[in-house]
């Protein structure tokens, strides 16, 4: 899970999440035997997907308002450059729901094919690369998450990833297209080539640090944000569109700040203060980065209940 600059900035407040699962897929809960509402389309010409039941993420701790995701976006223009001198960008990219949504079939998907038939999430995984004019580009995999328990209560539960092995990249007119795995290497080398960050005195930048997956001290390759919080973030605030943003983060290890680069999702860049139900007007800050949750490690999510 991501930590916080200030813990106590975190805007949580206990809502009933009825409305927030996807304005068109979600808002119903699966009796048994049935897929949930989202995928429910494809499920139909895939009598297999019948048997899946997705678990529901307790999202209510996980939106933080304007001011402090605003500082977390704005902090990347002092404490994270490419080359010690240029600034990232502030929007990387800005998805539709339906594009989003038919990334997250293919997630599905995976676990139809490998023949998982129980409790799940699903979520995509988003890697960093670097292109050759210095921009920021995200690369995307989409992810199956099995409950390793079956397990859905309302404690935090373990999770072991299944991830596609294919990249795609956001392209505004087109979605997502699926990208070349060497492009995708070729881009990755050069972020972690040429992105630096500011240490932790103040005074100088350093280069990234690349060392074991499960080194909290390293520097973030990726990030993994569940399917269910970008729907809740577009539904909350009406809209189809989400945009990512570059943010910083202060990961603390051992009593020690580590400066990071991550990403935050909103509605769009967010100035009003105006208290809504849990999303609205406010970014999205549940993720898991890697390091130190790479790859095949267990990823835990915060259930409130199952469809």
């Amino acid at each position: 899970m991501k930590t916080t600059i200030k813990q106590s900035a975190l805007f949580c407040l206990a809502l009933s999440l009825s409305f927030l699962l996807s304005c068109d897929d979600h808002t119903k809960k699966s009796k048994a035997g049935q897929v949930s509402e989202t995928g429910h389309e494809r499920a139909a010409t895939n009598p297999q997907l019948h048997s899946f039941t997705e678990d529901i993420i307790n999202l209510e701790r996980h939106a933080v308002n304007s001011d402090y995701g605003n500082l977390r976006i704005s902090m990347c223009r002092y404490i994270i450059l490419i080359d010690s001198s240029k600034v990232l960008s502030k929007i990387v990219d800005v998805l539709t729901k339906e594009k989003i949504h038919e990334l997250r079939e293919r997630a599905l998907t995976i676990g139809s094919e490998a023949g998982y038939s129980e409790r799940y999430l699903l979520a995509v995984k988003i890697t960093y690369g670097l292109n050759k004019n210095n921009q920021i580009k995200l690369f995307y995999q989409p992810v199956f998450l099995k409950n390793r328990a079956n397990d859905a209560d309302t404690t935090d539960v373990v999770y072991d990833p299944l991830v596609s092995p294919i990249y795609y990249r956001y392209q505004k007119d087109s979605g997502f297209v699926e990208i070349d795995t060497s492009l995708v290497n070729k881009a990755i080398e050069n972020y972690r080539m040429h992105i630096s960050f500011k240490r932790d005195d103040n005074r100088y930048f350093r280069t990234f640090k690349n060392t074991d997956d499960n080194d909290s001290t390293a520097d973030v390759k990726s990030i993994l944000y569940s399917f269910q919080e970008m729907d809740s973030i577009m539904t909350g605030n009406k809209t189809d569109e989400l945009y990512i943003f570059n943010a910083a983060e202060e990961m603390k290890v051992r009593e020690k700040l580590y400066l990071k680069h991550s990403l935050i999702l909103g509605p769009g860049e967010l100035k009003d203060k105006t208290w809504q139900p849990i999303f609205y007007l406010k970014y999205g800050n549940l993720s898991h980065l890697c390091p130190p949750s790479c790859n095949n490690a267990p990823k835990t999510f915060n259930l409130r209940s199952h469809l």
